[in-house]
């Protein structure tokens, strides 16, 4: 309920504002002694009249209430411009820096309900003046009470003309008597009096119109018969809808209502304004005139999906601003994922991310910015590509309620998978359906279920590889240190860590191990989970840290058609893959192989492996160890992820996959007969494996000079 305030007074006393830290919402912080400073962009305090104009209450004191933490008191002081306006109010009080931003609800009444509700003043009634069949003048003041009545003759009179009615005239039952036709017939046109000059009781009891006397009950028949026959026509129709002289008659009146909502449904649209701050402006609700006489269900769900789709709006301002998402050519994009931030960084978001409404609209509650200061909207959708570079998807509101429409979206272009042959997914698929002897077209197990399969698979294989080996198969992730950033998110894949290096320009390796968590001395590079934390001091800036690892598992696989940067250093990957699907995680790529498969110029058409030293999950850029040579910069490039070893692996994850289907689909000949060619196959892997890495596998505790390894490591590296 809001505080009422009275009209024109000055010194009134606004109760129970509340001052609470911004970080949790919940914890008291002292409030300040006045607002003296409060009229900033970002700091300020204003009184926001009916009218909607405001006054600034920078200069204004505040008290304490003893026993409450974080409450005060605000004494309005000027009465001529603070609540000379009749009707809601409101006292908006924020300091981003040290409180939540506070919205006190008011109410300003007229001095006499002030005096009539809170002091010793009365309601006021207007005095009407009531004639009766005398001619004295009765003076009501709404009161039972007479408070003028003429003279005492006059008083007399009326008392005589009414000595024979009853105590109680209105009351149900009262009896009043009349003499027997004493209401003649002549008053209703028929031949005998009404009431019946003689007693009429029972059921006996008729009604007379003139000479014909018709049953009561007969006559309650006849109506409800007449209401049956009428049913089915419409209210107020006008004419009925039918054929008369063989031309059809038209339904004037009905018609000319339906047109009427029709028109209102249209002005709606069109001229609707913001309801308490929750209903967006007019160039929302746009929709179609349909024809004459007719409504569409899409006028009516327009109406209702934008009012559902823009009612708790959430953000950290009070203005609502309204994006619409559309494509560059001006198509709406509904269930679009929009977030906003302050830098054009998608990690930067300020907001919850919300989706896009069935007509492609989405509301925030922002702050207003000027000068050089934007907001930057960011978009996500499956099957879709989004320019989120700026100027195209940045905006600075300046409005209470404000709209603002980015033709930023285009559908992806998944490609052809013609040009993806030699993809490591492929080859696996077409192995896979090869043993368990299942087509590809009209198949029981579709590509999305095999690779899922394969991926699950992945890491037994691994484990598989690497049990028992002293050259287990490793995975390598590289971390530029800057300088400042102490903590970097490693793949959510990476498993137990093997060595973290250095590698100087010489070709010497320097290895890092983490001191004791009580080391007076810090604990130097050290990881937690998936997270590597380099303490302060420790490396120069800009110092690459190669972290190998026994994977735990794989990202996500996917092939499909990519955009390359013009130094060939990154590229960014689909939104949706052509095979497979892209991995969402944050860095789910880093350490994962980039493999060129094709492009559609055949200047670029070579095969090109890249390993991935960063990913960013948000805008799709994968960053190489160095660049591509040719760097692809026309045509379509194909591309994929795959994981290490591609060539080796293909054929044992297949086997294996196909092994599994084949035992699940009960056809155990066939499956001991794949897992015989798997074990075979695993053990060719093993060791090449073992051979391959032999000379850069990781230094493990324990090694001496003794150990081949160890001294393999010292003179090559």
């Amino acid at each position: 309920m809001s505080q009422e305030l009275k009209v024109s007074t000055a010194s009134q006393k606004v109760l129970g504002i509340g001052f609470y830290s911004p970080s949790d919402g919940v914890t008291p912080v002292t409030p300040p002694a006045d607002l003296t400073g409060y009229n900033a962009s970002n700091k300020r305090a204003k009184f926001v009249k009916a009218d909607g104009s405001m006054v600034d209450l920078a200069s204004y004191t505040l008290s304490t209430l003893s026993n409450f933490e974080g409450q005060a008191t605000l004494t309005l002081a000027n009465n001529t411009t603070d609540t000379n306006t009749l009707g809601d109010a409101k006292i908006i009080i924020e300091d981003h820096a040290t409180h939540c931003p506070i919205v006190i609800s008011l109410q300003v009444v007229s001095a006499q309900y002030w005096d009539a509700k809170y002091g010793t003043g009365n309601f006021s009634a207007d005095a009407k003046v009531v004639s009766d069949k005398t001619g004295y003048a009765l003076v009501s003041t709404g009161l039972d009470a007479v408070t003028a009545f003429g003279t005492g003759s006059a008083m007399k009179a009326v008392k005589d003309k009414t000595d024979n009615l009853p105590a109680s005239p209105a009351a149900v039952g009262s009896a009043m008597t009349l003499a027997d036709a004493s209401i003649k017939a002549a008053t209703f046109d028929g031949t005998g009096a009404f009431p019946l000059a003689a007693v009429d009781s029972g059921t006996t009891q008729i009604a007379r119109r003139g000479s014909t006397e018709i049953n009561i009950t007969t006559l309650n028949t006849n109506l409800t018969t007449l209401l049956s026959d009428t049913a089915n026509i419409l209210v107020d129709t006008g004419l009925i809808k039918g054929y008369t002289d063989g031309a059809e008659a038209a339904i004037t009146t009905v018609e000319g209502k339906i047109d009427t909502i029709d028109t209102n449904v249209d002005t709606i649209k069109t001229h609707s304004t913001a309801i308490n701050g929750k209903l967006p402006t007019a160039a929302y609700l746009t929709g179609t005139t349909e024809a004459d006489g007719t409504i569409s269900a899409h006028d009516l769900n327009d109406i209702g999906m934008e009012i559902m789709s823009h009612s708790g709006i959430f953000g950290p301002g009070n203005n609502q601003i309204v994006l619409t998402i559309r494509t560059t050519t001006g198509t709406t994009i509904p269930e679009c994922e929009v977030w906003v931030g302050v830098s054009n960084d998608p990690s930067t978001s300020i907001v919850q991310p919300a989706f896009t409404s069935s007509r492609g609209t989405v509301a925030f509650m922002l702050e207003h910015l000027t000068g050089t200061d934007y907001y930057y909207v960011f978009c996500r959708k499956t099957g879709y590509g989004f320019n989120m570079t700026s100027p195209a998807n940045r905006f600075q509101p300046t409005a209470l309620v404000e709209a603002f429409t980015f033709d930023i979206g285009a559908v992806a272009t998944l490609g052809s998978t013609s040009y993806t042959s030699d993809s490591f997914i492929t080859r696996a698929l077409a192995k896979i359906r090869e043993q368990v002897d299942e087509p590809a077209l009209n198949a029981k197990y579709s590509d999305t279920t095999l690779i899922a399969l394969m991926e699950q698979k992945y890491p037994e294989i691994l484990g598989e590889i690497n049990r028992n080996s002293q050259t287990p198969v490793v995975a390598r992730t590289t971390v530029t240190y800057d300088g400042t950033t102490e903590d970097y998110m490693l793949p959510s894949t990476i498993g137990t860590i093997v060595a973290i290096y250095t590698l100087e320009s010489t070709g010497y390796k320097t290895f890092y191990e983490s001191m004791g968590q009580y080391n007076t001395a810090g604990r130097g590079i050290w990881l937690e989970g998936n997270n590597l934390h380099v303490q302060s001091g420790i490396l120069n800036t800009n110092t690459v840290i190669t972290i190998e690892s026994l994977p735990s598992g794989i990202a996500r696989l996917c092939n499909g058609t990519c955009t390359i940067a013009s130094d060939g250093l990154s590229a960014t990957l689909p939104v949706s893959a052509l095979v497979g699907t892209r991995d969402l995680h944050e860095e789910a790529y880093n350490g994962s192989v980039f493999r060129l498969l094709r492009s559609t110029e055949s200047a670029y058409d070579t095969i090109q492996d890249r390993l991935i030293t960063s990913y960013d999950a948000l805008t799709r850029v994968a960053t190489f160890d160095k660049a591509l040579s040719p760097i692809p910069l026309s045509g379509t490039t194909y591309f994929e992820i795959a994981p290490h070893m591609m060539y080796s692996l293909d054929m044992v994850i297949a086997t294996y996959v196909a092994a599994r289907i084949s035992a699940t689909e009960g056809n155990m000949e066939r499956s001991n007969a794949l897992m015989a060619s798997y074990r075979q196959t695993l053990r060719h892997l093993r060791l090449s494996a073992f051979y391959s890495n032999l000379m850069e596998a990781a230094k493990q505790k324990g090694d001496s000079f003794d150990q081949r390894r160890y001294r393999q490591r010292s003179r090559y590296t």
